[in-house]
């Protein structure tokens, strides 16, 4: 790679021809774009600390136009400011916004029926769904919850009660593959952990899909910093998360999209998605949470580059 194998400060291996391709040295006249997980995970973290580093570093040397780009789609991710500003203060990072305002009346296409239900009973929502499943056993029904996961489980037993099959799949990637386009026969319902960054599908096949939007984090490690220890606890999603928990009811080829919020009933679902969306929480990022301590001590090890641990942690943390 580009760092060498000991060294302090500029200890980068020099370019020749064809080094790039062959051992992956980055040459001197480069544009390098760095997309950020929202999610923020360690290697993310970890990765633009040492493409900053390094761009600091050889463009000292003659000859050399580096360029670094960083895209984000969440708010707080400005961490390329704050890097730079560490090792060279007199270097101006430019900052543009290509957010557009979000509207909840456009989640979905005028094609396609839209209804809001009320879900302030997660067990009762459940009840619902599996009557409304049963109605017309021809119709394929997806349930997709951003919610606990036990709820699959009640409502198992009411479709399989009535004698029908039921699957679930999890969010793993290769189990999103097999939801894509509707089953022969049954229900599918498909658990989608609202803090993963997933770009919504679009399914084939489905008569009605039932998105239950979550509020809420299932308990996961994360950071405290009264106790200044890691600890389990729930957390509130952010506003990001919301929003993309929307997005997959954009669903042209179902005529049916039945949304559960968690807010009581109000006068417009517009009304009703901006309180939805109006979440002040940041969303949790890995390197905060469960990656932290893995975090910490890969920063130390690259502290022969020049960089002192505390002003790199805190950029992130």
């Amino acid at each position: 790679m580009s760092r060498a194998d000991a060294g302090h400060g500029t200890a980068w291996k020099s370019p020749r021809e064809r080094t790039w391709p062959q051992y992956g040295i980055l040459p001197r006249n480069i544009v390098v774009v760095f997309q950020i997980d929202p999610t923020v995970p360690a290697d993310c973290a970890l990765a633009l600390i040492a493409v900053v580093q390094w761009a600091l570093d050889v463009s000292l040397e003659t000859g050399s136009q580096v360029t670094v780009i960083t895209l984000a789609t969440d708010y707080g991710c400005d961490f390329l400011s704050t890097l730079v500003a560490l090792g060279a203060r007199d270097v101006v990072v430019d900052h543009l916004d290509l957010g557009e305002h979000w509207d909840g009346a456009s989640v979905v296409p005028g094609s396609v029926r839209t209804t809001m239900h009320s879900s302030t009973d997660a067990m009762e929502t459940v009840k619902t769904i599996a009557a409304a499943s049963l109605q017309d056993p021809t119709l394929r029904q997806l349930v997709l919850p951003f919610r606990d996961v036990d709820l699959a489980g009640e409502y198992e037993r009411l479709v399989v009660k009535a004698g029908t099959p039921f699957v679930e799949f999890g969010d793993e990637a290769r189990e999103l593959n097999f939801v894509l386009r509707a089953p022969t026969v049954g229900y599918t319902w498909l658990t989608i952990n609202p803090a993963l960054s997933l770009i919504p599908l679009q399914f084939q096949g489905y008569g009605g899909i039932h998105i239950l939007l979550g509020s809420e984090h299932g308990e996961s490690v994360s950071w405290d910093n009264v106790t200044e220890q890691l600890v389990q606890y729930s957390g509130r999603t952010s506003k990001e998360e919301r929003v993309s928990q929307l997005q997959w009811a954009r669903q042209p080829s179902v005529s049916d999209v039945h949304i559960y919020h968690e807010e009581e009933e109000n006068e417009s679902v517009e009304e009703t998605l901006e309180i939805f969306i109006g979440s002040t929480n940041s969303r949790q990022r890995q390197v905060e949470n469960s990656q932290l301590g893995g975090f910490i001590t890969a920063v130390m090890s690259i502290v022969p580059w020049g960089l002192r641990i505390d002003q790199v942690l805190a950029c992130f943390i």
